[in-house]
């Protein structure tokens, strides 16, 4: 056999070798490892891996150190704030913390506690009146929630100073005066939520007479209890209620502020924890300064006012002819424009040609000039139930919603035709949808629509079937239209009569509609004002008295009544009287003390509600 290149061994001859090798390795290291000096060989070795391991170990050790603990903070939200606002903290809470946390993984959030002195973050309301010399601490107060002062709706007190109230709070003062001067002891019930919040807010309530009720009796012992006043959010304001002015100022007025108003508190949020991060606080306060945080979102108040009887003729129409067209609404321009709507209930026609200032006639007519009147009043919609509307012939009334049309004027209660007259004129304000719908049931039937002339929307009284008949059509419509979410506001041209009281009859009609699903049933027809029914479903008033109309009769028909029904989130919550007398046969002004005093009294007197003496 030949042998290998090279002189290199067989595989078998390597094979061989390398096992004494192994063999050799395993005999002598044991003895290495135990003789003397010789393990000096390896422990570099050893030394160096155990170096490595002790520093990674200190290494992870002085990072674990140097890392954040977790925190959450401990945040105190005061009982007597309204539940809505609680909500809304808490979510602004959980947003400033996601906006923090991008640089600050640490902070965990917000934890709520019960003990403000341990709180690193506190809410609580503070009256903007009590810091108005601390400029600083108005900075920190946030939102707007409204409170008022508010006595039983047939109540003459109306107006009283903060002192006042204060010092009826703190027991030093035990008498208000209503709008005729007299002097009264009042009573104020509270609930207990209320007294809680407000002893925070004024202190300990030392209140000569208190009464403290539940929540679901206050409405009843306002009305039950003799010169009783209580204090509301006004968001619990109700239409049973009058709501007092402070300094003359009313929660519902529309341009109200938390500078004017002095019951008026913001969310104070303050940070007790001793250093705070300036950043995490900057990130909270800027999450509260939406002004939206209130219990009085004015997007959500809508006001309309009702007006009595426009017949610009006779009197009227010649002192607008001596004095100008503008001359009957000088003094009232502001009243009438302070509204999201203002109805008028105009019942006469215009006619071209017209002697509309024609002495001791009862055929009326209006020159269409006069409607520059209208439209400087800002009217919104027009009623046409009049019973002077076809005085002139249907023709002339054509004519005259021609003129409506024109100006972009809704109409409603008459029409071109029947079918038109019943037609609502319905209204979208500020999200909210509204009704008006009205009849005529005094006639005369010449002046009610038919199914080709126009006319006031008939309800034919000239026998009871078709009354009857009439009646049903109108409560159809009205319970229509509230199940599609209208707010119906129902009107009718009644019987005149001179009386402050209804009769009987326009009792029971009235309240039919109402029943139908009508908030507002209201009496277009009445020269002279009458009273009142407040129900749980809305607000009946039997008759307005005159707004333009001049009648050489008694202050009865000089007396009126323009009416401001207040809104809130589509819920009828209020009712403001609006009291005037006519000067000159032509002109209405407001009204105060002793004369407005003498028509509620009148008009309460009238009024069909329990509990109003």
């Amino acid at each position: 056999m030949g042998k290998n290149k090279a002189g290199l061994k067989s595989p078998g001859e390597r094979f061989g070798t390398l096992i004494i090798n192994i063999a050799v390795v395993f005999l002598i290291l044991p003895s290495l490892l135990i003789v003397p000096g010789c393990s000096r060989l390896f422990q570099p070795i050893f030394q160096s891996l155990q170096t490595e391991d002790s520093a990674l170990e200190e290494t992870n050790q002085e990072i674990l150190s140097k890392k954040k603990a977790d925190y959450s903070l401990k945040v105190y939200i005061d009982g007597s704030i309204p539940l809505p606002a609680e909500y809304r903290i808490k979510e602004q809470l959980v947003e400033s913390s996601s906006i923090y946390r991008q640089t600050d993984e640490a902070c965990q959030g917000f934890n709520e506690i019960f003990e403000e002195d341990i709180a690193d973050i506190s809410f609580k309301l503070s009256l903007y009146s009590a810091d108005a010399s601390n400029v600083n601490a108005k900075d920190n107060l946030f939102g707007a929630f409204y409170y008022a002062p508010v006595v039983y709706f047939y109540s003459l007190v109306e107006d009283i100073t903060w002192e006042q109230l204060c010092s009826l709070w703190d027991g030093s003062v035990n008498t208000i005066a209503d709008i005729e001067g007299k002097e009264i002891s009042p009573v104020l019930v509270l609930t207990g939520e209320t007294r809680n919040l407000f002893t925070k807010l004024l202190g300990e309530c030392k209140a000569r007479d208190l009464k403290i009720v539940e929540k679901s009796k206050l409405r009843q012992t306002l009305e039950t209890t003799e010169n009783a006043i209580s204090i509301v959010p006004f968001d619990k304001i109700d239409k049973s209620f009058k709501v007092v002015k402070i300094n003359g100022i009313s929660v519902l007025d529309s341009n109200i502020s938390s500078a004017d108003y002095p019951l008026t508190a913001g969310l104070s949020v303050k940070f007790p924890a001793q250093p705070f991060n300036e950043s995490l606080k900057k990130t909270v306060l800027d999450s509260f300064k939406e002004p939206d945080l209130t219990n009085r979102e004015s997007g959500d108040i809508v006001t309309i006012l009702m007006t009595g009887v426009t017949a610009l003729t006779r009197q009227v129409a010649a002192k607008m002819d001596q004095n100008g067209i503008l001359y009957p609404a000088e003094k009232i321009i502001d009243i009438l424009l302070d509204a999201d709507m203002t109805h008028i209930s105009n019942e006469v026609s215009f006619v071209e040609d017209c002697y509309a200032a024609r002495p001791n006639t009862m055929v009326f007519c209006s020159k269409p000039e006069y409607m520059e009147l209208i439209k400087y009043i800002d009217a919104d919609v027009i009623e046409l139930t009049g019973n002077h509307l076809n005085d002139y012939g249907s023709k002339w009334l054509e004519y005259t919603l021609d003129l409506y049309d024109k100006e972009n004027l809704p109409y409603f209660g008459g029409g071109r035709n029947l079918s038109d007259a019943q037609k609502p004129a319905e209204f979208n304000i500020k999200g909210y949808k509204f009704a008006f719908l009205g009849a005529n049931s005094f006639g005369p039937s010449s002046d009610w629509a038919t199914a080709d002339s126009a006319g006031a929307a008939p309800i034919n009284t000239l026998d009871e079937e078709s009354k009857e008949k009439d009646m049903k059509k109108y409560e159809e419509i009205v319970s229509s239209l509230k199940s599609q979410g209208y707010i119906v506001i129902f009107t009718f041209q009644y019987q005149e009569t001179y009386n402050y009281a209804p009769t009987a009859q326009q009792v029971k009609d009235f309240e039919r509609m109402s029943d139908a699903g009508a908030v507002i049933v209201s009496g277009s027809q009445a020269h002279q004002p009458q009273g009142f029914k407040i129900r749980d479903n809305g607000f009946i008033n039997y008759g307005l008295g005159n707004l333009f109309f001049g009648q050489a009769l008694g202050i009865e028909v000089k007396q009126g009544l323009i009416v401001k029904h207040i809104f809130y989130k589509g819920n009828l919550i209020n009712t403001v009287l609006i009291t005037t007398l006519i000067e000159d046969f032509s002109q209405p002004r407001p009204t105060e003390g002793k004369e407005r005093a003498d028509l509620l009294k009148a008009v309460f007197k009238g009024s069909i509600d329990k509990n109003k003496d």
